[in-house]
């Protein structure tokens, strides 16, 4: 469906100007009771209104897309987060799902990147 131009009815610009006021926190109180009646006033007009008038009927023709391949999931090494395997990193041995991986890059896991032992001459 696609909705008519001005389908929903000519620009009110009492609406509008008041729907601005009421937005900003400006209205009076007799301005907000003044958009409430014409809010309530306009909707009615919608629900009543024939939706031919409201939009245009159109076929679309669409290809489906190719259903997703399921993937395993498997446990982190951190959390115990299932973690679909395509997006596990895989860290010293661990599958870490991607936000345990990123907080032990940067050093802010319960588990801590082990340390590098120098190179035995």
């Amino acid at each position: 469906m696609i909705t008519k131009p001005n389908g929903w009815g000519e620009p009110e610009l009492e609406w509008e100007q008041l729907f601005t006021k009421v937005r900003a926190r400006a209205a009076t109180q007799e301005e907000r009771k003044r958009f409430g009646e014409l809010h309530v006033a306009r909707a009615k007009r919608l629900l009543a209104a024939p939706i031919e008038d409201l939009y245009d009927v159109v076929d679309v023709t669409m290809q489906m897309s190719v259903p997703a391949r399921i993937h395993t999931s498997l446990p982190c090494a951190e959390c115990g987060e299932a973690t679909m395997e395509t997006r596990v990193r895989l860290l010293h041995g661990q599958h870490l799902c991607p936000p345990c991986f990123e907080a032990r890059l940067a050093g802010r896991s319960s588990h801590p990147l082990p340390r590098r032992q120098p190179a035995a001459d």
